[in-house]
């Protein structure tokens, strides 16, 4: 029997052969083999590799923990050749012969994987050699989704490798797209680069594909350059290492370290406000407020130092109900700790006068975790605020409780502490109180199954701290700590409704570069620019997005609007290279590029017209035309838009800018069309609003509203959004 968790973290098995090849005897160029997948199989119409999932049999025998890592790699191996024969061992060529899969026998495990013939399948030779051999020819792996992908690699020499002709058997051909007219029964080859194969036409790899050749392109041309013994990307290769090599600091440009935590009190109940400034310290600063001298944790100048790095305000208010402190006090025993609770403001102060209200729990939980029914609590403030944050989408603060908790009877329950309820004075049925206490080391999660023994004691206010420039709203200023704590961390939905699109298209030529790629460029490798928003091609030459893209961009990325690409582009896989190089944000986040916001439903491929384009992207996204919002310079492609539904903006030679996004986004607000003539429109001015959540807003709000707005005479009566004075005055 395997072990579950062993297999569970394998998850499902693929293997792929990787078949190299050079162009010609005299050539050190490299072609790799990829095969188009049919309509009928997931990711039709995309490119792959010989391969696939791994028999009942061999997943048993790659997943066993018993054996030795070569022999889960014969197993996966032997999956590899089994699924070439079957997908391209039907064709023809010199050096063919009969795919045998031997016999596995390892001195680990009593098992065997059993002789199998794949009946009138016909390979290379050094395919089907592969399997005898003593040592393993180089191996990838990389994860996609549910599947474990091991590729392969393997160089095809001699006259097989120019002459042979795959195609796969008679009862496999519906996976295979034999019918398309660039390849030769599915199957071609192509020029290998370091991104891998040079796909022409509008070709795409799939995801599996493309984790390998792209995420994993340091590893993949190591191999190549192993296997094939030509040195290819070695020039490749030392630029790479090179420029990974770490920097050794300048120990007089250090900044100086940062003033020491305060000491935690030792009875936290007793002076709680001294336990906030301790959990909260290098987070927030907490203001000037009434409290006991004995409870202020910091004088004057630590709170200085304190605050320098710190994104929140925090207000302190003592919520304390002697009620339900002595209810508590009668239940569980005197010890206690204290933690925090994320919601909304309103049911804050609801729980303070109150208690916790057990018939407000989602009624979902009991059904999916029933193990874990109880009020959720973290010693982490950054994990309660990620619920406060859900809670409090409209407003500009977010809101915390510290709620003091008995500090036994709890135990561990799949990663979190549980604690149940407490034994009542006359009741024997009780559970016992006599379980340990909790290790916060372990896990920051409790929950506390008995409502009665939580007292309130303090409400925190949480308000973005002046100082900080970048968060205007307790929304951004939450957002802008998750990019902090992980770069690639998309920020989440700041807005919804019926006035948003559901897609946004753009053209790329004269639309998100003020350029045509196929003229102005020299090709690929393209490099990304250090602190610009673009990258150099081949021949050094600089080529940048247009200004205000990087923001448009963010704007609907954080808004969790799909971002799409619809080009006529006769140069597709330069278009592809340089949209992955460049950086939307180098200054703070370099490692965010503009291929990392779009939409797998983007359709690059040359063509006369974009309706084609247009009704694609319709069908992968699964929206109507009309909820579709399309940029594009063209006049032609805007009028093509239009008679399918589609709400059009044309762009001047200015491409896309934050005017014309303004335009676009009233298309939405309003149900009166939106003239999108050539040139600024004072309306469209947006003003500088500091934070992607405001700039949102007023994006989508009614034309009188953003005129009050732009002029700064006030904020409207029941609205968040501040005035341009305001964001000035405290920016």
């Amino acid at each position: 029997t395997l072990p579950v968790p062993f297999v569970r973290s394998m998850g499902r098995i693929a293997a792929h052969l990787v078949l190299i090849r050079k162009q010609s005897d005299a050539d050190a160029n490299l072609q790799v083999l990829v095969q188009k997948r049919s309509k009928k199989v997931q990711q039709g119409q995309t490119f792959g590799l010989p391969g696939g999932s791994l028999s009942k049999p061999e997943i048993r025998w790659s997943t066993d923990a018993a054996l030795s890592e070569d022999s889960c790699m014969a197993a996966r191996l032997r999956g590899a050749v089994r699924e070439a024969a079957e997908e391209a061992g039907g064709g023809r060529g010199p050096e063919l012969v009969a795919v045998c899969l031997p016999e596995i026998q390892s001195p680990e495990a009593k098992t065997t994987l059993p002789e199998e013939k794949v009946a009138g399948a016909r390979l290379p030779a050094s395919i089907v050699e592969l399997l005898s051999k003593t040592e393993l020819p180089p191996v990838i792996q990389t994860r996609m989704g549910g599947y474990t992908h091991f590729f392969i690699l393997h160089m095809l020499e001699g006259d097989v490798a120019q002459e042979w002709i795959p195609r796969a058997r008679a009862g496999h051909r519906w996976e295979i797209d034999e019918t398309a007219s660039e390849t030769h029964f599915g199957y071609m080859w192509v020029a290998l680069t370091e991104w891998g194969p040079a796909l022409t036409g509008g070709g795409q790899l799939c995801s599996w594909a493309k984790a390998v050749f792209h995420n994993q392109r340091v590893e993949v041309m190591s191999a190549i350059d192993s296997l094939s013994g030509l040195g290819c990307f070695e020039k490749r290769l030392k630029k790479i290492s090179k420029s990974a090599e770490p920097m050794v600091p300048d120990p007089s440009a250090l900044p100086p370290p940062p003033k020491p935590r305060p000491r935690p009190p030792e009875n936290p109940s007793k002076h709680v406000r001294a336990w906030v400034a301790h959990a909260l310290h290098g987070l927030a600063k907490l203001s000037n407020g009434s409290g006991s001298p004995k409870d202020q944790p910091l004088d004057s100048k630590d709170d200085i130092a304190a605050s320098l790095s710190c994104r929140w305000t925090v207000d302190f208010e003592d919520v304390t109900s002697p009620a339900l402190a002595e209810r508590r006090a009668s239940l569980a025993p005197e010890e206690s700790i204290l933690c925090f609770h994320g919601t909304s403001q309103a049911a804050c102060r609801q729980i303070a006068v109150e208690g916790f209200d057990p018939s407000k729990r989602s009624a979902a939980l009991a059904k999916i975790v029933p193990y874990l029914v109880g009020e959720y609590l973290s010693s982490d403030p950054n994990v309660a605020l990620k619920y406060s944050r859900q809670k409090e989408v409209g407003r500009d603060t977010l809101s915390l409780l510290v709620v003091e908790i008995p500090a036994t009877n709890f135990e561990m329950r799949n990663g979190v502490w549980f604690q149940q309820k407490f034994a009542e004075s006359g009741d024997e049925n009780a559970p016992s109180t006599a379980t340990g206490g909790v290790d916060f080391g372990q896990s920051t999660t409790c929950v506390i199954e008995d409502e009665r023994v939580l007292v309130p004691r303090a409400l925190l206010t949480f308000r973005p701290s002046i100082s900080n420039s970048k968060a205007g709203s307790a929304m951004v200023c939450y957002d802008v700590g998750l990019q902090g704590r992980s770069a690639k961390t998309p920020a989440p939905c700041l807005m919804s409704g019926e006035a948003l699109p559901s897609a946004v298209l753009f053209d790329l030529d004269m639309t998100c570069w003020l350029f045509t790629l196929a003229i102005e460029s020299h090709g690929g490798p393209y490099t990304p620019m250090a602190n610009d928003v673009g990258a150099t091609d081949s021949a050094g030459k600089r080529l940048r997005l247009c200004k205000d893209l990087p923001e448009v961009f963010r704007t609907l990325h954080a808004a969790k609007i799909p971002i799409v690409i619809c080009s006529r582009s006769c140069v597709p896989n330069w278009c592809r290279e340089f949209i992955d190089s460049c950086p939307l944000d180098p200054k703070n986040d370099p490692e965010l590029k503009f291929g990392d916001v779009i939409h797998s439903a983007s359709v690059i491929r040359p063509g006369l017209k974009k309706i084609k384009h247009l009704k694609e992207i319709r069908a992968a996204l699964d929206v109507p035309f009309h909820q579709m919002l399309f940029f594009d310079d063209d006049k032609r492609n805007i009028d093509d838009g239009r008679r399918l539904g589609v709400r059009c903006m044309q762009v001047d030679r200015a491409g896309v800018t934050m005017d014309k996004f303004a335009a676009g986004m009233r298309l939405f607000s309003s149900s009166e069309p939106v003239e999108d003539e050539i040139g600024p429109s004072p309306s469209d001015a947006v003003p500088a609003l500091p934070t992607v959540s405001e700039r949102l807003k007023f994006l989508c709000a009614p034309k009188a509203q953003k005129e009050d707005g732009a002029q700064g005479t006030g904020t409207r009566r029941g609205s968040s959004l501040p005035t341009v004075a305001r964001t000035r005055e405290i920016g």
